[in-house]
């Protein structure tokens, strides 16, 4: 399990799972890199439920706000096509963009991991 303390007040409900993948490169049972970063990129392309949009605080909505559209822009002509599909839980990084490793929980079981990132260079 992987947690986020960036994804702010989802940081507990958007927990992510890592499972091997049905089809692996390798013939070692476990996990993979592969699987870990399949994953963390699967989860955190996660569309924002209105709920979840509902329980956030006003300036959580506007800094969340401005992630999604720098990250709309970004992808220049599928502007659109990106904001249509509207905030994703990576929005909720904000500026934090940038993975940089996980690492292990001390006072876990040895299963739990958080994501560690950081700010993008400007």
């Amino acid at each position: 399990t992987i947690t986020c303390a960036e994804l702010g007040p989802f940081d507990k409900d958007w927990t992510i799972t890592v499972e091997p993948a049905a089809f692996s490169l390798s013939d070692q049972a476990g996990v993979t890199v592969s699987d870990i970063l399949a994953t963390v990129h699967q989860s955190l392309q996660s569309p924002v439920t209105h709920a979840e949009w509902a329980k956030i605080s006003e300036k959580d909505v506007y800094e969340v706000s401005m992630a999604f559209t720098r990250r709309c822009r970004a992808l220049g002509p599928d502007f659109e096509k990106e904001r249509n599909q509207g905030v994703k839980r990576c929005d909720f990084l904000r500026e934090k963009i940038v993975f940089t490793g996980i690492s292990q929980v001390k006072s876990g079981d040895g299963t739990t991991f958080k994501l560690i990132v950081k700010p993008a260079k400007k």
